[in-house]
């Protein structure tokens, strides 16, 4: 793949400078570009409006959940297995994985699937799941 150097001057315009190589550039796929020493890019954040969420993770509890996570995960291949029905691949929707530990969770805490479906609590499964938008494209 090339490397492109631009001169000051030629990087001047970041934007048009893409535009001058890219037919070279298209060529191979990929390339390298490495501005000149005086560029600066402009710090583009607003640091008052910059904000992280933070939530308390207990590290106590972390390893716990991955163990009863395997356990899950080892049982339930163990029962499709039993029926004749391996599970080959964790099901999707619209191309994103199925926590299926997490589904068999919230299902329970809703009193299974009988009471999940009789109470229509779907929706709040896929919205706790953050499956709802991926479940409303289809």
């Amino acid at each position: 793949a090339p490397t492109f150097t631009p001169t000051a001057a030629e990087f001047e315009n970041p934007l048009r400078y893409l535009l001058s190589i890219r037919e070279e550039a298209e060529k191979f796929g990929i390339c390298a570009i490495q501005p000149p020493p005086s560029w600066k890019p402009p710090f583009m954040l607003d640091l008052n409006k910059l904000r992280f969420p933070t939530r308390v993770q207990k590290i106590n509890e972390l390893l716990v959940r991955k163990v009863q996570r395997l356990k899950f995960m080892k049982a339930l291949t163990g029962f499709c297995d039993g029926r004749g029905t391996p599970l080959k691949k964790i099901p999707d929707v619209s191309g994103r994985a199925v926590d299926l530990h997490l589904l068999y969770t919230l299902v329970r805490k809703r009193g299974g699937f009988e009471q999940t479906c009789a109470a229509r609590r779907w929706s709040e499964v896929a919205e706790q799941m953050n499956m709802h938008h991926a479940a409303r494209s289809h």
